[in-house]
């Protein structure tokens, strides 16, 4: 095994400059050859350990699973279909804005929607309205 011991950063006058001390182990040990060393030597040559392997140090001690590692599928699932439908929203959204609201004004009323004219009703029934250009000043 290789140790590795580091002592820290600590400078003299110097407090809030320090780094933590820390230890650092490496086997240099193989696990296949330790195994078949270990069922000679302790079980008599007869391996009853039932083939077991050597475990992951990122799951040992736990093996329950995270909430997002039991329900992945389906939390991925979820969040497509909530992705398209957002997406089919916005296309909607955009599409239905292309479509005018309001015929321009230099198209006619369409048939059956025209009012009907009557004059003599209202203030000033029947006045004619006067050109502006007429009343101007030269």
């Amino acid at each position: 095994m290789y140790a590795f011991l580091n002592y820290g950063d600590f400078i003299d006058g110097s407090p809030s400059n320090t780094a933590d001390p820390y230890i650092q182990f490496l086997s240099t040990t193989d696990a296949a050859k330790a195994h078949t060393e270990f069922v000679a030597q302790r079980l008599n040559g007869k391996d009853t350990t039932g083939h077991q392997s050597k475990p992951n140090n990122s799951s040992v001690g736990s093996k329950t699973k995270s909430f997002f590692q039991k329900y992945k599928v389906p939390i991925l699932g979820a969040a497509a279909v909530v992705g398209a439908a957002a997406i089919a929203g916005i296309v909607w959204s955009v599409v239905r804005r292309r479509k005018p609201a309001y015929r321009p004004l230099y198209e006619p009323a369409p048939v059956g929607l025209a009012m009907p004219t009557v004059s003599g009703y209202g203030y000033n029934a029947g006045a004619q309205y006067a050109d502006p250009w007429t009343q101007r000043r030269t």
